[in-house]
């Protein structure tokens, strides 16, 4: 079926992530042993990170990427129920009504691109950078 999907979807004439030139996957079994896969994509004309603009490549990852959940097709809709977190008693953290996954987990206003935090920031930096984050997101 990933065969099917990348030779009839991503390699497609209609290049719906843009002209692809090389690929690679791994297939990962969960603890349930349920598949799926983890896949990297090189696609043509692509900003390269360390060398285009920030505001580039975030135009580019919006061109393709969306978390818009409106189902586009009537198949659609019953597949996006398999997309979005149901809490289970796994979930709990310490028998409390917390989810341990920190779920629901919004997605951002904006494609904003992160980047690791310096080794050793002492905690009060810590809160005042995820302060800044939490503002911006809210």
């Amino acid at each position: 079926m990933v065969q099917e999907f990348i030779k009839s979807v991503l390699l497609s004439s209609e290049h719906p992530v843009g002209m692809i030139e090389d690929y690679f996957y791994r297939v990962e079994f969960q603890k349930r042993g349920s598949p799926h896969i983890h896949m990297l994509i090189w696609v043509a004309n692509a900003p390269r990170f360390h060398d285009s603009a920030h505001d580039d490549i975030t135009a580019f990852i919006d061109k393709y990427v969306t978390c818009n959940n409106t189902p586009t097709a009537p198949d659609m809709e019953q597949l996006l129920n398999y997309q979005n977190h149901r809490h289970a008693q796994t979930c709990k953290k310490n028998n409390e009504n917390i989810c341990k996954f920190s779920f629901p987990m919004f997605p951002l206003p904006r494609t904003m691109i992160l980047y690791p935090l310096p080794q050793n920031v002492p905690e009060e930096e810590l809160v005042q950078i995820t302060a800044n984050y939490k503002k911006d997101f809210l």
